[in-house]
């Protein structure tokens, strides 16, 4: 199936069992929901045939010392955009990468262990890509939210 099947509540309900405790058995997750052990099976197996859900395993392993999550938005040439983009995906400190709309062309989160790598990276790393035009630095100081669900970002 090309397509992400559309998730009905009960689909939704056993993720949300699942989202908090992946290992959760089906019998207790079926127990919780009142359906039979089967059913919660059978949708987790579809669910994952149709490509709807998938399980990752997160790590609390930090490849720096002192993390220090930061944000770098970047103006570039729109001709090398797609190069940009594809370029800072190959950089070790960069967790996430997303071509916007808006005040940015490319938006990245990084992690590093210190301001002045952050100064370093993108002076030696990010301004040396061809086609990038400007940088926009943010360094997160109190994180107040971050839903696990969406993966690990730093």
């Amino acid at each position: 199936m090309s397509e992400t099947a559309i998730l009905d509540q009960t689909d939704r309900d056993i993720l949300g069992y699942l989202s908090e405790n992946a290992r959760m058995s089906n019998r207790e997750i079926a127990q919780q929901l009142g359906l039979a052990e089967g059913t919660v099976r059978s949708r987790i197996k579809r669910m994952l045939d149709e490509k709807s859900i998938r399980f990752t395993a997160l790590t609390g392993e930090m490849d720096v010392a002192t993390p220090t999550l930061c944000y770098v938005g970047l103006r570039v040439d729109l001709e090398h955009l797609s190069r940009v983009a594809n370029a800072l995906s190959e950089l070790p400190e960069v967790r996430f990468v997303s071509t916007t709309l808006g005040r940015f062309d490319v938006f990245t989160i990084v992690v590093v262990e210190s301001a002045e790598d952050l100064s370093r990276l993108v002076s030696d790393k990010f301004m040396r890509i061809e086609g990038v035009r400007r940088s926009y630095t943010s360094i997160s100081t109190k994180t107040l939210k971050y839903d696990y669900r969406w993966g690990k970002v730093g």
